[in-house]
């Protein structure tokens, strides 16, 4: 194993990164899953404050792309190499960003890949010590939000310990007052020198920036940009161009970037879809769209997609900081929107699609084991990035245990029975049916019959990633064993009719096995379901079905245990089984679910035949 900067500088040339594997992460040494995002202005800063950092050492340092950590005792561990995959590795860019953005540009900096079977494996940045007389390394000091820089104001990074920081006030002071006492001249006289110098090398490195111009870079949209910039300079302080026409590195569309023009801090982006007019948008915002679609396998916006004109629209859309919805389309995963979070601090995306009738895989979890008379279940499929390693934990899982007597399954599961005459309430909550373990957690609260066996269960389970499966799971589901239902409604004093469920019964247990399992199970999986990247669309699963007989019989149909008449009639007969799949987010308010819980009936029942279902049986 490499145990010192040396080794691990050997280790590396001779292209061994796992030889870095159980290093800690240290003032020579930091690791990285994955390359920066130098489309982002927060990856660009990153590097220049990674790369500053190391060369502001004694003896310089290593930035390794491709290894994950894991922390142990406080400190980052090197803990298995994640290879980078088809990415693109732009030396170059990398290489002209370390000039632009750090003062002076360090020296003799390496950037090497290493492959393996024809796949970039890892890469890293060799930082050599720097000569004495150029520290400290600076860079433009970020200003508030992520990503946002000042163009007057400086920075020192400094490495401490396995952490890259900043140089305090007091320690800048402290050098300042040796270098003008250096000068052996006056103080205001020397630091006037010092200023203008500055000034003046900052000027230089200004005018050594390229120029680009409007459309610049795509012959075959520079018109249209220069028209849409055009039109939009009306409306919003665009700025001066800063990066040439490019497509993004996922091939959904084309953008281009503009620098704040004073005394504006805010930059933009000018971006389009094929066929699309372009759109600007106010790069704080951009910068949320590509960290929200970042959970995603190789590009963001290959994933998210882009903003895009509203259909049968003739002006050109502008999209500023203050936006509050962002709709976004284009990408692999299909129409959706960027929210901002209710109390402003961030942004999530959240499907807009219509109703399917996709099985989702997590629907054929917990269905081994005989078939109930009927089961009435939503299944939440919660494909997060960043789950490697999670557990559950014991707080969350009490928590969970706790809540359920008040859960709206449990509500609704008590009503049910109350309408028959029974007398019993979901409080009681157990552990099972299913499995409990540190990624499962399942309880279930159940009414028996005379003869023991459950005539009525809720249950609630979740489950994070699988081999099979690399989405978590968090499910609810009512479930009827309709011999004991049966005695147990009958002993209640209740009629025959009764012993089914009616449509509006079923409605009420959708609706309430769906908030049970994506604002309660799913929050026993993470600590905040709302901090979360997607990696993939979240989906909701509603499904109705019928179980076999007892004794061998075969399947009932549905409306054996659901009184199904007043949604008409069906061609689909025997119907034993139906179901529905949204895919929508899982923080919704109240009225957003039971909207969506209309749309997705109606099109279940019309799917399954049902076409002259009247409005009022359904809702």
């Amino acid at each position: 194993m490499a145990i010192d900067l040396d080794g691990a500088r050997a280790a590396l040339r001779a292209g061994d990164p796992a030889a870095l594997l159980g290093l800690r992460e240290s003032q020579w040494l930091d690791a990285k899953a994955q390359l920066y995002d130098l489309r982002s202005p927060q990856g660009a800063e990153s590097l220049a404050k990674h790369v500053a950092a190391f060369a502001n050492t004694e003896h310089g340092g290593l930035i390794v792309f491709g290894i994950r950590t894991l922390e142990q005792h406080g400190r980052e561990v090197l803990e298995e190499l994640v290879p980078l995959g088809p990415v693109t590795l732009d030396v170059k860019q990398l290489r002209d960003l370390m000039k632009e953005r750090i003062t002076p540009a360090p020296r003799d900096v390496a950037i090497e890949r290493i492959d393996c079977d024809g796949e970039l494996l890892c890469v890293y940045i060799d930082i050599p010590p720097q000569p004495a007389g150029n520290l400290p390394y600076l860079v433009e000091a970020p200003v508030g939000k992520p990503g946002r820089l000042s163009n007057t104001k400086v920075a020192v990074p400094i490495r401490e310990a396995d952490g890259t920081t900043w140089l305090p006030r007091s320690e800048i002071h402290r050098l300042l007052s040796a270098g003008l006492a250096a000068q052996k001249r006056p103080g205001a006289a020397a630091l006037a020198e010092l200023v203008e110098e500055a000034v003046g090398r900052a000027d230089a490195r200004r005018s050594e920036r390229p120029r680009y111009r409007v459309g610049q870079g795509l012959p075959s949209r520079e018109e249209e940009f220069r028209q849409a910039y055009a039109a939009l300079t009306h409306d919003a302080p665009v700025g001066e161009p800063s990066s040439e026409v490019h497509w993004d590195d996922g091939g959904v569309g084309v953008l281009q970037r503009f620098a704040p023009r004073p005394p504006a801090h805010t930059g933009w982006v000018l971006c389009a879809l094929p066929h699309q007019r372009p759109v600007a948008v106010a790069e704080p915002v951009w910068q949320a769209l590509v960290e929200a679609g970042s959970g995603a396998p190789g590009c963001p916006l290959a994933a998210i997609g882009y903003p895009y004109t509203p259909p049968r629209s003739m002006a050109h859309e502008v999209i500023g900081e203050d936006a509050e919805r962002v709709d976004l389309d284009g990408g692999r995963w299909g129409r959706g929107q960027l929210v901002r979070t209710a109390d402003g601090s961030g942004w999530r995306w959240e499907p807009r699609q219509p109703p399917s009738f996709e099985v989702t895989r997590g629907s054929r979890n917990w269905t081994s084991g005989s078939e109930p008379s009927l089961r009435v279940r939503a299944t939440v499929t919660l494909p997060w990035a960043d789950l490697s390693g999670a557990v559950i934990s014991p707080a969350r899982r009490r928590e969970l245990a706790d809540m359920l007597p008040f859960s709206p399954l449990a509500g609704v599961a008590s009503i049910l029975t109350e309408r028959r005459g029974l007398s019993w309430r979901a409080s009681s909550w157990e552990p099972g049916p299913h499995r409990n373990a540190s990624d499962a957690v399942s309880y279930s609260s159940s009414f028996a019959g005379a003869a023991g066996r459950h005539a009525l269960a809720a249950n609630v389970m979740a489950v994070l990633t699988t081999q099979l499966d690399p989405a978590a799971v968090a499910c609810a589901e009512l479930c009827v064993d309709l011999p004991s239902w049966r005695e147990a409604v009958s002993s209640g004093g209740g009629t025959g009719r009764e012993e089914r469920l009616s449509w509006e019964e079923v409605e009420a247990v959708f609706q309430a096995a769906w908030e049970t399992a994506s604002d309660h199970a799913a929050r026993v999986l993470v600590d905040d379901p709302a901090a979360m990247r997607w990696a993939d669309v979240p989906a909701v699963e509603l499904g109705i079905s019928a179980g076999q007989g007892h004794d061998g019989a075969p399947q009932m149909p549905l409306d054996d245990v659901v009184d199904l008449a007043p949604l008409g009639a069906t061609d689909r007969r025997p119907l034993t089984r139906m179901s529905v799949t949204l895919r929508t987010g899982v923080l919704l308010s109240p009225a957003a679910r039971k909207r969506l819980l209309r749309e997705a009936l109606d099109r279940m029942l019309h799917g399954f035949g049902f076409v002259d279902a009247p409005e009022a049986a359904h809702r």
